[in-house]
């Protein structure tokens, strides 16, 4: 439930969906015991991965991109947890790419959630993209060129190639995340403010629209 709109994540996500359619740190843990409830991140909460829960982490791409070298290149092993890359083709499309934020944005039920995103996709798909992971507080790593979005978007983020991109995402997550009963507790902002602390920048919001 978000503290300031009183509407629950899922609910901000469904408005989101309408609106778009129109470093080298640790990777040791600080490992806190303590309940779900006191995720210190009161905005945007928790990525929260269970015991054996694999650290999944998403890649956008357009078609013939595979998923950016992402797998060949971050660590096997973090936290303890195996690492596991999703791919997302959405070409040039507004509608996959909206369909794709959704899918990564929403925690399904029977599965990890998404740790973060990369994305290398053509501006057009980039906007509901980096608008619905933002509206999520679910960190965007943007290669390429960046989408012209009308605001800015304090989740996506640009300044790093996909592979290390990705790795950063898990060292920095590495060093935010807290245990919660043999759970994994990633705070969503905390990792957004790690990325931006270890280089990458943030979108200008001066840039034009399309």
């Amino acid at each position: 439930m978000d503290p300031v709109t009183g509407f629950s994540r899922r609910s901000l996500l469904a408005l989101a969906v309408a609106v778009a359619l129109g470093v080298v740190v640790s990777t040791v843990a600080t490992v806190v015991e303590t309940s779900a409830e006191d995720c210190p991140d009161a905005a945007y909460g928790c990525a929260g991965f269970e015991p054996g829960e694999p650290l999944q982490i998403a890649a956008v791409v357009s078609s013939g991109q595979g998923d950016l070298g992402l797998s060949a290149t971050v660590p096997a092993i973090v936290l303890g947890r195996p690492v596991r890359v999703l791919t997302f083709e959405v070409g040039c499309s507004v509608e996959e790419a909206t369909r794709a934020a959704r899918d990564i944005a929403t925690d399904p039920p029977d599965g990890p959630p998404f740790l973060a995103a990369v994305s290398a996709t053509c501006p057009a798909a980039g906007i509901p993209l980096a608008q619905i992971l933002d509206d999520s507080g679910i960190a965007l790593v943007v290669a390429g060129e960046p989408p012209p979005v009308p605001a800015p978007l304090g989740f996506t983020l640009v300044g790093a190639e996909p592979p290390g991109a990705a790795s950063l995402i898990l060292e920095v997550a590495g060093r935010v995340a807290f245990l919660d009963s043999g759970a994994i507790q990633v705070p969503r902002t905390p990792l957004r403010d790690g990325l931006v602390e270890a280089g990458l920048g943030g979108l200008d919001p001066e840039r034009p629209l399309l």
